[in-house]
């Protein structure tokens, strides 16, 4: 049965779900982040002004059934004026192609589990990002142009009845990216800039603050960890050689 071109859009419109959000800045709404997701494709629309200040990014990310990335294209204006335009495509033969401002490569036979990371993306991709990592169990993933990625729930919460979770991505930097995910769908529920603001669920704007003192939380705990792990106990004398002694006055 073939449905009339003005039906089926209809129903593809039907079945794509939208949420807007809220950024906020130093406790002040100062923008948007509004997403719209199917089963196979993702849009969003980034905007925010902090001081006269602040990107306007559009973001389309393409993927497969298997949750495979087909393609990703962001374009618009970053926070100083710089401009956004950055594509990823998986081509039919296996290979994957990127491009943006400050970089372009190719890989033949890319994983399919691989992902990409864009130069600058918006809360709905870092999301997006957690989300494929959890699909894979958290385990060691693949990342384009290069490195690897896995994820981690460090905290968890219920906020005015809707369980939500802090996952910590490691490898995307120095210190592991943070983003909070619904629990019932890992849907994006808010990225937090500790002692700034962040982008939350429209309505939840006045649980940041909530959101924020957790995460700080979970980064300290974080960090007391690593302080027990990686220092190495020297026994006896150290001698270190061919160095200068710098002791700055108080």
């Amino acid at each position: 049965m073939k449905l009339p071109i003005s039906l089926a859009a209809l129903l593809l419109a039907a079945s794509a779900h939208a949420q807007t959000y809220t950024v906020i800045c130093v406790k002040a709404t100062c923008g948007h982040l509004k997403v719209t997701a199917t089963a196979a494709r993702m849009e969003t629309d980034y905007s925010f002004r902090d001081n006269g200040r602040g990107p306007d990014q559009k973001e389309t990310l393409a993927f497969a059934p298997d949750g495979t990335w087909l393609s990703y294209r962001t374009e618009g204006v970053a926070t100083y004026g710089a401009r956004i335009d950055e594509s990823f495509e998986r081509q039919a033969d296996g290979k994957a192609v990127w491009r943006s401002p400050v970089d372009r490569g190719e890989q033949p036979a890319a994983a399919r589990e691989a992902v990409y990371v864009p130069v600058q993306n918006t809360p709905a991709l870092t999301a997006r990002l957690a989300q494929s990592l959890l699909a894979r169990g958290g385990q060691r993933t693949e990342a384009l142009p290069v490195g690897k990625l896995s994820v981690e729930r460090v905290q968890r919460l219920t906020v005015r009845g809707v369980d939500v979770g802090l996952y910590a991505i490691d490898g995307l930097g120095l210190e592991p990216s943070y983003v909070w995910l619904r629990e019932d769908n890992q849907a994006l529920f808010a990225e937090v800039w500790p002692g700034w603001g962040g982008t939350i669920a429209q309505g939840f704007d006045g649980e940041l603050d909530r959101l924020n003192d957790a995460q700080k939380s979970a980064q300290l705990v974080r960090l007391q960890r690593l302080a027990k792990e990686i220092p190495q106990p020297l026994p006896g004398l150290t001698v270190i050689e061919n160095v200068r002694w710098f002791d700055a006055p108080a």
